[in-house]
């Protein structure tokens, strides 16, 4: 959390609120936390964690995600590939929650090196996985001080989730349905995400153009 903290908060004056999803919750405590965030008025839920199997947990969070439209969430692909040893996980076909969902207001994010590679580890899905950022080798704070280097797609969704902050300070009465046009329409679709994502590396400088622009339209 200290980690994924840091990177939204790099160059960016936002609150944060922290809230607990992920396995092992049940129903309920994922729902409840996604109700909470939006008594607590959030925009953004940030989801940096990846589970294979639509259950209990996912079925809540799924819930909430669609009980709460006006909310956008930002979650992690997963990282369950492994190029050395042949091994790429598609989600289209092979599912990774919450990213897998397929919701207006959610948008699932692969792992890129700061060259736009594809990272060895990444899931891919030219459905599934809307964006790419970058995730290797990000440093941001760690708990008691101090920073550390972290790589996966945990790292690449707030990386999105920071982006998405800033067009909302342009542009407040931006929707999670209009937020996600302007991020696919913006990015850049490159040989390596060819196949793999469905509109391309994250674009932060054209984001946060097209934000301006949408105030005048």
């Amino acid at each position: 959390g200290t980690h994924v903290s840091g990177i939204l908060l790099e160059d960016n004056n936002v609150k944060l609120l922290p809230i607990r999803l992920g396995k092992v919750l049940g129903y309920q405590k994922n729902y409840d936390a996604i109700t909470l965030a939006a008594l607590r008025n959030a925009r953004i839920v940030n989801m940096s964690f990846s589970l294979p199997d639509l259950n209990e947990d996912i079925k809540g969070i799924k819930d909430g995600i669609k009980d709460n439209p006006d909310i956008l969430f930002v979650a992690a692909a997963g990282n369950a590939s492994n190029k050395k040893n042949g091994k790429v996980r598609n989600i289209d076909t092979e599912p990774s929650y919450p990213a897998s969902l397929s919701l207006p207001n959610l948008i699932s994010v692969a792992n890129v090196d700061s060259d736009g590679r594809l990272s060895d580890s990444s899931n891919i899905g030219p459905k599934g996985v809307d964006l790419a950022a970058v995730g290797e080798e990000v440093e941001s704070y760690k708990l008691g001080g101090g920073k550390i280097k972290k790589s996966g797609t945990s790292m690449a969704a707030p990386k999105v989730s920071r982006v998405v902050s800033k067009m909302m300070k342009i542009n407040p009465k931006l929707k999670p349905a209009k937020i996600r046009e302007i991020l696919c329409d913006t990015a850049d679709m490159t040989k390596a995400l060819e196949g793999k994502v469905r509109c391309g590396q994250l674009n932060e400088t054209k984001a946060l153009e097209f934000s301006r622009k949408s105030l005048f339209n």
